[in-house]
């Protein structure tokens, strides 16, 4: 990437956070929302959104999640981590009076009630109240569901399928013609991968893969009877026991 290029891309990052911040100033109140994620690196990073009701002119309101910072993280203490916050929107300008509301996952040191994020910021901003993310405590639970048998074998089979249409092509290819002969008017063509860690995008590859299982069924039958070295003889076994 050129010099040029990178520095139109650093402008135009500057440019729509100018256009998120002025929203978030134009609302009543917001949310902080944050996480930690680490990198390719193994950097320990902080995620930081901002949640509000934007009320464009004449339009009826939009709330919003707006992403304003991914901030590298040396010291993972809530002291070290509500300072990297609290001057993250010092930076951005952010009236935290108008902050109303918190939200970590259940970490000790982000929700903590007598040393966590949540409670050093509320010293200072006591309108900001923590709520622990409810989605955060139900991915855990599905996460765990995967010690269930029948379930972890099943999206084993899942995975097989996936992993058979979308590295071969020649397996590709026979799963869209199929697709286009029995369901033409299907506005999925490509299954998705499951996702390791956020069951959101895990219920979308599932809700995909129900929609075009006869599909998948007729397209495994049909690379069965072909001579590759690939085989889905018994994915397509498994598949049918998983249907039971």
């Amino acid at each position: 990437m050129s010099p040029i290029i990178q520095n139109e891309v650093i402008q135009t990052c500057y440019d729509v956070t100018e256009k998120v911040i002025d929203r978030i100033s134009n609302a009543e109140c917001f949310n902080l929302l944050g996480d930690e994620t680490m990198d390719v690196s193994g950097t320990e990073q902080l995620s930081l959104c901002i949640r509000y009701v934007d009320i464009p002119d004449l339009q009826a309101p939009v709330l919003r999640e707006d992403f304003v910072g991914l901030i590298p993280i040396n010291d993972q203490s809530s002291e070290n981590l509500a300072n990297v916050i609290l001057q993250r929107c010092d930076e951005l300008n952010l009236d935290m009076t108008k902050c109303v509301g918190q939200g970590y996952d259940g970490a000790a040191n982000m929700a903590g009630h007598l040393s966590g994020v949540q409670t050093r910021i509320r010293e200072n901003y006591p309108k900001a109240r923590y709520i622990h993310c409810a989605s955060h405590r139900l991915n855990l639970t599905l996460s765990n569901v995967m010690s269930v048998p029948a379930i972890r074998n099943c999206l084993g089979v899942v995975s097989q399928v996936v992993n058979l249409f979308r590295n071969h092509s020649n397996a590709n290819k026979i799963f869209q013609e199929t697709i286009q002969e029995h369901a033409p008017d299907s506005k999925k063509k490509r299954l998705l991968r499951l996702c390791d860690t956020r069951f959101i995008e895990r219920h979308d590859s599932i809700i995909v893969f129900l929609e075009l299982f006869e599909c998948i069924v007729m397209a495994l039958e049909e690379i069965a009877q072909r001579t590759w070295t690939i085989s889905s003889t018994g994915i397509n076994s498994s598949l049918s026991e998983s249907k039971k």
